[in-house]
């Protein structure tokens, strides 16, 4: 049998035999294997692997780095080299073998031809395929290997500790609802490849074989085929990943068989040796520290006094010429403590303080409640002082008015005055001319 996975299998020539089915399983059989074309026709899963590509191609740039980023793109690769297979045209092609070759709309009635032996086998060997990757994508078999874990799983926690630390939630919120709807569609097909393994690994029997094709034979095909690949498989898988992520530590001996078979490179110990040997050192003799193991106790720490260094005893001659330079600093004269006072403007009692004792204010300590509240207080006599204004603006403004209207009417009055005494001093000269006419005319 050619190596599983192999993207160049030559597909088997001869898919139809002239002699139909003639057991009397057939039909009921036939009802099954439409049943299989029918649920792996599904568009779910494909479209899955379109959000995939969609996502991979938009954010590739930005974070292909990144390990959480590596584990969704191996993902993918494993999702596309499922696409390259194609189980759902596998199944479909050999549902039309019984109806010689005709489209699969019109593949109705009873079966005028049957498959091959040896295309049947063929399209076993390729639903083995399918059912690896699958396997590595969702893995939901008890038959594989115990170190083994989901990638959608690997996918998932990655970007769950990504979500935990709140970077780039929407990115990550995507993948993970992604990765969950992909390991439900693959358990799902996973379990349909099953079904369908076991009814054509029975049914395989019945078909007439073609005797002139002896380049190619899949009759090595049986039912613990497929256990037997999955396990394979399984283990080699376990053994890549706990190479490449697990850390190999030279005493647990959790190394992988690719480590262990590697030739040693002498090269770089012999240029050593070589050098040690011209300038007369001894390699063996060297100081490298000292060796710290695994199980070593911890160090114990004495309990010892401290060590806080001599006491040194000074001469009375330098402690008096020290105090008297201190008291020279420390005690000024009234001159400079007034020009001191003058310059500060520090205000002392003079009944509490005497003016040769140093002056220090010490405030009392505020919590921060009261702080709070002395804020609050401190805006509210701010708030108040500016309704306060607000209001006597108000109130000068509308005096103003009041006297300006006043003053007005006070103008208008004197201008009434004004006209009844003009009124009054023309009538007067009026009746004064007329009697002066009077009088003239009688003399």
């Amino acid at each position: 049998m050619p190596t599983l996975l192999d993207r160049d299998l030559p597909e088997c020539p001869v898919r139809i035999a002239a002699t139909p089915p003639s057991s009397d399983e057939d039909p009921f059989n036939l009802r099954k294997l439409l049943g299989f074309v029918k649920a792996s026709r599904k568009q779910d899963f494909w479209l899955e692997l379109a959000i995939w590509d969609r996502i991979y191609y938009k954010n590739v740039n930005q974070h292909r780095q990144s390990h959480y980023f590596k584990k969704f793109g191996e993902v993918r690769r494993l999702m596309k080299r499922l696409k390259e297979i194609n189980p759902s045209a596998e199944v479909a092609k050999l549902y039309t073998s019984f109806y010689n070759e005709t489209p699969l709309a019109k593949c109705k009635g009873n079966p005028s031809t049957s498959p091959t032996l040896e295309y049947t086998n063929y399209s076993l060997y390729r639903m083995i395929s399918a059912a690896l990757l699958i396997d590595r994508v969702a893995n939901d078999k008890p038959l594989l290997h115990q170190s083994e874990v989901p990638t959608t799983n690997h996918v998932n926690r990655a970007h769950q500790h990504l979500l935990n630390k709140k970077y780039f939630i929407p990115l990550t919120l995507v993948i993970m609802g992604l990765c969950s709807r992909t390991f439900l569609t693959c358990k799902q097909w996973g379990v349909e490849i099953d079904d369908y393994y076991d009814l054509m690994i029975d049914w395989k029997q019945k078909f007439p074989t073609d005797m002139k094709n002896t380049l190619l034979s899949y009759s090595d095909i049986d039912k613990t085929t497929m256990k037997q690949a999955r396990k394979k498989a399984s283990v080699e898988f376990s053994q890549r990943r706990t190479s490449e992520f697990k850390p190999v530590h030279l005493e647990s001996g959790n190394i992988s068989t690719d480590i262990r078979d590697a030739a040693l490179d002498t090269s770089i110990e012999d240029t050593v040796n070589q050098i040690a040997k011209d300038n007369g050192l001894d390699i063996a003799m060297e100081d490298y520290g000292e060796i710290l193991t695994r199980d070593s106790p911890a160090p114990k720490i004495e309990n010892k006094p401290m060590d806080y260094g001599e006491i040194v005893v000074r001469d009375d001659t330098v402690a008096e010429e020290e105090e008297n330079i201190i008291k020279v600093v420390s005690e000024p004269t009234q001159e400079n403590a007034h020009g001191m006072k003058q310059k500060t403007g520090m205000k002392r009692k003079s009944k509490d303080v005497h003016e040769d004792e140093p002056y220090v204010a010490v405030k009392d300590a505020v919590s921060i409640a009261e702080k709070q509240k002395k804020k609050k207080k401190r805006k509210m006599a701010e708030n108040e002082q500016v309704r306060y204004n607000d209001s006597t603006k108000s109130q000068k403004k509308s005096a103003s008015s009041s006297s300006s209207i006043s003053n007005n009417g006070k103008a208008e009055m004197k201008a009434k005055v004004k006209k009844k005494v003009q009124q009054a001093s023309t009538s007067e000269k009026k009746s004064k001319g007329s009697k002066n006419d009077e009088i003239d005319d009688i003399f």
